[in-house]
């Protein structure tokens, strides 16, 4: 008997997408350092927006954990036998140093920052979204949102215009290499260091801080037009020279000019059809008759005036 004929396999179904392990990781330790893209999103399930949900809240509720962490480490030292499982359990609940690091995404957008400044984020010490192509405007305000934020990084943006910062913690600011950024507002009181560099349309800067030492960059834009800096500890810089937009050049047109011009706006005279007086001929010996005679034939006379 000959081989048996293979039958047709069953259609294979659509595999659902499965949770990935490391929402789960974040949600614990309060680390992301992977693209955008990667964060669960309710578009491809119900299930995951509120695992998105859970996300984003994990660095919300760090006052909660913490005062739950003392109320177990103290119970655990009045009790008579100190478990240390139950010790160790209670201090793995203390949320780390949250960072969100998202860099060059390409769909990353305003929509993500106003989900993600919605509520007050006291967690969050490290935000980087570097080289987000779409974000144009980044606004990072009242004080209360992020009020444990140290290190922000918005650089690398080719179409980022305007930024506004009102951030009493933060100590380091980059907004490198962005190259349609033209107008920056900063109020951190206790920033220390901030990197404008390469930011060549930039025409507007002002900075209020208490604590700025390093301030980069700023000699690379020749478009600064307003510089305000109330930063006291700020002392070994030289002022660059602002750039003053040219007034327009008038020009006074000429005699000639003017004449050409009187010329096309005076009425046209209108054409002239058949004999002119001083065309005409008298015949003497025909007086008797009154006949006249012309010399030249009958058509426009516009050659003669010149035009």
């Amino acid at each position: 008997m000959g081989p048996k004929k293979k039958g047709k396999g069953k259609k294979a179904k659509g595999k659902k997408r499965k949770p990935d392990p490391g929402w789960a990781k974040t949600v614990r330790w309060g680390t992301w350092s992977r693209p955008y893209e990667s964060m669960p999103s309710s578009a491809l399930s119900p299930k995951f927006g509120v695992i998105r949900i859970e996300f984003l809240a994990a660095v919300k509720e760090v006052w909660q954990i913490l005062l739950h962490i003392f109320a177990t480490v103290s119970y655990v030292y009045k009790s008579k036998y100190k478990h240390r499982t139950l010790l160790q359990a209670a201090v793995s609940l203390i949320p780390k140093c949250l960072q969100l690091d998202m860099i060059w995404s390409k769909t990353l957008a305003e929509d993500f920052l106003k989900e993600l400044f919605s509520i007050p984020r006291p967690n969050l010490e490290f935000f980087c979204i570097r080289g987000a192509y779409l974000l144009k405007r980044f606004v990072l305000s009242p004080y209360e949102i992020l009020t444990g934020l140290k290190r922000l990084d918005i650089g690398c943006m080719d179409a980022l215009e305007f930024v506004l910062i009102q951030c009493t913690s933060l100590e380091w600011l980059s907004l490198s290499r962005s190259k349609s950024l033209t107008k920056a507002l900063i109020e951190a009181r206790n920033l220390q260091s901030l990197v404008i560099d390469n930011c060549l349309e930039l025409s507007s800067l002002m900075v209020w801080s208490q604590q700025l030492t390093t301030l980069t960059g700023l000699y690379d834009s020749k478009k600064l037009q307003v510089l305000f800096l109330d930063c006291p500890t700020l002392v070994n810089y030289e002022r660059p020279v602002l750039y003053v937009v040219p007034k327009p050049k008038v020009l006074h047109p000429s005699l000639l000019q003017l004449r050409k011009w009187e010329d096309k706006q005076a009425d046209k005279p209108e054409l002239e059809f058949g004999l002119l007086p001083k065309d005409l001929v008298v015949d003497d010996d025909a007086l008797s008759d009154d006949t006249l005679y012309p010399n030249v034939p009958c058509f426009p006379r516009t050659h003669l005036q010149g035009f």
